[in-house]
C-alpha cells in the first residue's frame, strides 16, 4: 500500500536524490513529461534502464509496483505528489484545444442554459449516465466540468478521469485498464488506494474492479459520486478492451437501478465519435441514459462572444467570420482571441490568410490533415465533397468517419464541409 507523504517527507526524499545525480536527472525529465524513450536518448542510457530507475524512484516515495500494469498507475501518484508540494517541476500539460484552458467561470465561454439545465436535473437522477457526444473542439470537457463542479455544490463527491492520459501499456489488456481506472479513481478520492486490500487477484478482471467499487469507493463514500469520464473514445480502437471496459459501465449503471449503493454511482460518458466498437446492445452505455449532443454557436452567441473579448463589432463583421466558420466554438475563439490580442489587425486580414498554411489555423488545419491522410480511404470522398457546390450523398460508413473527424455538417441524406474554412483549405491540398 502507498504511503501518504507530505511536504517534509517529499522533501526529504528528494534530497536524497542528490546523491544519485543521474536518478534526479530523469525524475526531472519524467516530471516535465518526457516519455521513457526521449530520456534515454537525451542521457545516452537504454529504455530498460530508465524504466528500471523510475521504478526505484517510485519505491524512494514510497510508491511501489507490485506488478508490471501497475507502471503508470504509480508514476502517476508520483507526478500528483509532486504538483502537489512541489508544482514549479510539473510541467502544466497545454491543451491544444485553447477552450479547455479557461476557467470554468470565464467570461469567454457562452453558456448553454438548456443543456446544462438537462444534466444537471439528469446528474440527480440515481444511477444517472450522461452521454455527451459531439465532434472534437467543440465544448464537451467544459460541459463535463461544469457537471462536476453543480455535482459538487450538491454535495456531492465529483471527479474527473481523462483517457488521454492512458497510455499503450495502459491498453494492453483489460487487467491493466481495470487496475489504473481503479486505481485513479480510489487515489483522487482518498489519497489512498488500498489495492493490496480491495484489489482480489482470485476473481476475473471485471469482477475485482466490482468488488474495488462496491467495498472500497462506495463504501467509504457518504454521498453519491459523479465520476466524469473524457475521452473515452481513445478506448473504442481496442475492440475487445472496450467490449469488457464499456460492458462492466453498463453492468454499473444496471445494479443502481436496483435501488442498491450502486445508485449513488453517477457516470458521464464524453466522447467525439460514434461508437464503432461491436457491443451487445445489452451490454453498452451508449444506448441508455440521457444523450446530450452540443450545438454551434448561433450568430446572437458569437456577437455575445465579440463584446466579451472587447470587440467593437458590427453585423457585418460577425457575418464575415461566420461565413468562413460558421458557428463552431473553437475556430470562433481562436479568431476572436487572435483579433483581441492583435487589435490593429482587421478581421479582413485575418479571413484572407485563414486557410493558408501561414494563416491563424495552420496547427487546427494540419492536424486535420494528418487524420485524413491516416484514413486513405477517404481522400477520394473528401476531395469529392469540397469540389462540390452542394451537399452529397456518400456511403453511411464514410459519412460516419468524416462526422467523427468533426470535417463535416449534416444535411438531411447528404453532407457537406463542416465550414467554409473546411473546403477551401482541403480543396487546394486535395488537388
Amino acid at each position: 500500500m502507498s504511503k501518504i507523504m507530505d511536504n517534509k517527507d517529499l522533501d526529504e526524499k528528494f534530497k536524497q536524490l542528490n546523491r544519485s545525480p543521474k536518478r534526479k536527472e530523469i525524475l526531472l525529465k519524467l516530471l516535465t513529461g518526457e516519455t521513457d524513450e526521449e530520456i534515454a536518448l537525451a542521457l545516452k542510457i537504454e529504455t530498460g534502464t530508465v524504466r528500471r530507475q523510475i521504478s526505484l524512484i517510485c519505491q524512494l516515495f514510497g510508491l511501489k509496483e507490485e506488478e508490471s500494469y501497475e507502471r503508470r498507475s504509480r508514476r502517476s501518484e508520483l507526478i500528483s505528489l509532486f504538483a502537489t508540494y512541489k508544482p514549479e517541476l510539473v510541467r502544466n500539460k497545454i491543451s491544444t484545444n485553447f477552450i479547455q484552458q479557461l476557467p470554468l467561470n470565464s467570461e469567454q465561454f457562452i453558456d448553454l442554459p438548456q443543456v446544462e439545465s438537462i444534466c444537471y436535473r439528469e446528474i440527480l437522477q440515481p444511477s444517472a449516465l450522461i452521454r455527451i457526444k459531439s465532434p472534437g473542439l467543440t465544448g464537451k470537457t467544459h460541459l463535463l466540468k461544469k457537471i462536476l463542479q453543480y455535482s459538487q455544490t450538491q454535495g456531492y463527491s465529483a471527479i474527473n478521469i481523462n483517457f488521454l492520459e492512458a497510455d499503450q501499456e495502459v491498453m494492453s489488456n483489460i487487467e491493466a485498464l481495470n487496475y489504473w481506472f481503479c486505481n485513479t479513481v480510489g487515489y483522487a478520492l482518498f489519497g489512498s488506494t488500498k489495492m493490496d486490500i480491495y484489489w482480489d487477484k482470485t476473481l476475473s478482471s471485471n469482477m475485482r474492479s466490482s468488488v474495488y467499487f462496491q467495498d472500497y469507493i462506495l463504501a467509504n463514500l457518504n454521498t453519491p459520486l459523479v465520476v466524469g469520464l473524457d475521452n473515452v473514445d481513445h478506448i473504442f480502437p481496442y475492440a475487445s478492451l472496450a467490449s469488457d471496459f464499456f460492458g462492466l459501465l453498463r453492468a454499473w449503471h444496471e445494479k443502481g437501478r436496483n435501488g442498491n449503493q450502486w445508485q449513488n454511482l453517477r457516470i458521464i460518458l464524453a466522447y467525439s465519435t460514434d461508437v464503432y466498437i461491436p457491443l451487445n446492445i445489452n451490454q453498452s452505455p451508449f444506448n441508455v441514459g440521457q444523450i446530450i449532443e452540443l450545438p454551434e454557436f448561433t450568430r446572437e452567441q458569437v456577437q455575445e462572444l465579440a463584446v466579451r473579448y472587447g470587440l467593437n463589432w458590427h453585423e457585418k463583421q460577425v457575418e464575415k467570420l461566420m461565413a468562413l466558420v460558421g458557428g463552431h466554438p473553437y475556430l470562433v475563439q481562436k479568431a476572436l482571441l487572435h483579433i483581441k490580442n492583435q487589435p490593429h489587425i482587421t478581421i479582413e486580414e485575418v479571413l484572407n490568410m485563414a486557410a493558408t498554411p501561414s494563416g491563424l489555423y495552420a496547427d487546427h488545419l494540419w492536424e486535420l490533415w494528418v487524420k485524413l491522410k491516416q484514413e486513405p480511404h477517404l481522400i477520394a470522398a473528401m476531395k469529392n465533397l469540397v469540389n462540390a457546390n452542394q451537399p452529397i450523398l456518400l456511403n453511411p460508413e464514410q459519412v460516419r468517419q468524416l462526422n467523427r473527424m468533426g470535417l463535416v455538417r449534416l444535411s438531411g441524406n447528404n453532407i457537406e464541409p463542416r465550414c467554409q474554412l473546411y473546403r477551401l483549405y482541403f480543396r487546394v491540398w486535395l488537388n
